[in-house]
């Protein structure tokens, strides 16, 4: 299992094994040191998660150009994911320290009454809209290369291919901005309306986070058709027929 599969699993086990909390809001005190650590990984693994993808999404280009073989790149790569996840340990101790991430029902929140809250949501800002836009900006890039020049020789299928990655990508892209936009509506002053003060608002927002970890393996299940096939051949089967062995990717499946 790659590691922005990993991240976003952990995080929907975590909103699994935390949403009693919404119908006993009474657990909050039995279980609250397990929480407050529960908290920092949560929150922690959504911002790794971001700066993962816009790597992978910078690697697909050099794979798709060929300027690089992936040999080439590896270390360099290896050096960049080792720094992401010392960040992700640094933010998730940081957390535990200073109970900064704690559970209001119906949604997680920073408390910003502990040492150094804001410092950590302004860095989460600052992270989350330069990744997003350097992992889109990666994927046009591709497609330029592959409508735009003819320079790179590309075969129809794989095209197709790319063109339903971006699809893809895009939708997650977009969704993932929207979830940042919704918590941070502050940044954004024609959202300025939205009160995340209100209990509705909060449970949409805890919903959409909750989505966002189903988001990735749902879009592959939709856009990639050698996925699609493999499922579909094991719920005939029962689970029980082996299926043809897939390459997972950030967001994607398929031939380079």
């Amino acid at each position: 299992m790659n590691l922005i599969m990993f991240l976003q699993l952990t995080q929907g086990m975590i909103h699994f094994l935390t949403s009693p909390v919404l119908i006993f809001p009474n657990m909050l005190t039995e279980f609250s040191r397990i929480i407050t650590i529960l908290g920092p990984i949560l929150n922690s693994f959504w911002i790794g998660e971001l700066p993962v993808i816009a790597l992978l999404s910078v690697i697909r280009i050099f794979l798709f150009t060929k300027i690089h073989s992936s040999n080439k790149i590896g270390n360099p790569v290896k050096i960049i994911l080792f720094l992401i996840v010392l960040w992700v340990l640094f933010l998730i101790l940081a957390g535990c320290y200073t109970r900064n991430m704690i559970m209001t029902p119906p949604t997680w929140s920073y408390d910003f009454s502990v040492p150094y809250a804001q410092l950590f949501d302004t860095l989460e800002i600052g992270l989350s809209f330069p990744c997003l836009l350097i992992s889109y900006l990666s994927y046009l890039t591709i497609c330029y290369l592959i409508y735009g020049t003819q320079s790179i020789q590309t075969s129809a299928k794989s095209r197709k291919n790319e063109l339903a990655i971006l699809l893809q990508f895009t939708f997650i892209i977009i969704y993932t901005s929207f979830v940042v936009i919704m918590w941070h509506p502050i940044l954004i002053p024609m959202m300025s309306f939205i009160d995340m003060n209100k209990t509705r608002n909060q449970a949409i927002m805890n919903g959409l986070w909750i989505f966002d970890s189903y988001v990735n393996p749902i879009m592959m299940l939709i856009f990639n058709k050698s996925i699609r096939d493999d499922v579909f051949i094991m719920l005939k089967s029962g689970g029980k027929k082996n299926i043809s062995p897939v390459t997972v990717t950030a967001f994607s499946h398929g031939p380079n």
